[in-house]
């Protein structure tokens, strides 16, 4: 499985779609044929799967105030426009949360939101399909 950003790879212009029937040729190509590769791209990037609303988001990022209070904290900056589901760029509104709450960008922090967030609500095209790709590989398990 090839899992990447489109925020970045070089090839913002061609959909989400596009990138991954490219990638999944050029699997193709060099021997991982069929069922036995999957290439997904998040849109625009990992940090969208941030912003599900859940209390525990807040508290992983150590915003001690919750969630409509940290989304307001965003729109008065300009990075969560008002009826919008997620930040336009969540990569730097994560960041910006980040930094105000002095904690670190690392994968720790990915990790703990991902033990302690659901994820059932997600609409993320590219979450999806890596849902679905891992229940058909593994299992419901």
């Amino acid at each position: 499985m090839v899992i990447f950003d489109k925020d970045g790879c070089g090839r913002e212009d061609d959909s989400r779609e596009r990138i991954q029937m490219g990638v999944e040729q050029d699997l193709a190509s060099n021997g991982w044929a069929g069922d036995r590769a999957k290439a997904v791209v998040i849109e625009p990037e990992l940090e969208a799967w941030v912003w599900t609303g859940s209390r525990h988001v807040v508290d992983v990022l150590g915003w001690p105030h919750g969630y409509d209070h940290l989304k307001s904290w965003l729109g008065d900056r300009g990075l969560w426009l008002e009826g919008n589901a997620k930040p336009t760029n969540p990569k730097a509104a994560m960041k910006a949360v980040l930094r105000q709450t002095n904690k670190p960008h690392s994968a720790a922090l990915f990790g703990e939101l991902a033990k302690r967030t659901t994820w059932r609500g997600c609409q993320c095209p590219a979450f999806a399909e890596l849902k679905s790709t891992l229940k058909r590989w593994f299992g419901d398990a």
